[in-house]
């Protein structure tokens, strides 16, 4: 139900939010794990949350860009993408 999906959503930010207090936490991620391929020990999809004292590659990419967009153009990347897609539909 939406409920139930509202409340999964709701424990992964409250959770998210708590590791992030940490002054040692540098990146959270929330993942969906299924299958023994990925490593799961429970057989049906369940979430997982990791965090970690570095912020891997990609994220660290993708974080680099947007302040780089910010710096050249004085707004926000995503905030750009999300106000072209508004604009296209």
């Amino acid at each position: 139900s939406i409920d139930q999906i509202e409340a999964v959503i709701q424990t992964w930010i409250d959770q998210s939010l708590v590791l992030q207090k940490h002054d040692f936490i540098h990146y959270v991620q929330v993942f969906e794990n299924k299958g023994a391929m990925m490593g799961a020990s429970n057989p049906h999809p369940h979430c997982q949350i990791w965090a970690t004292e570095s912020i891997p590659n990609e994220p660290w990419k993708e974080l680099a860009s947007q302040k780089a967009y910010l710096a050249e153009n004085q707004t926000c990347l995503l905030c750009d993408y999300l106000q072209a897609e508004v604009s296209s539909q």
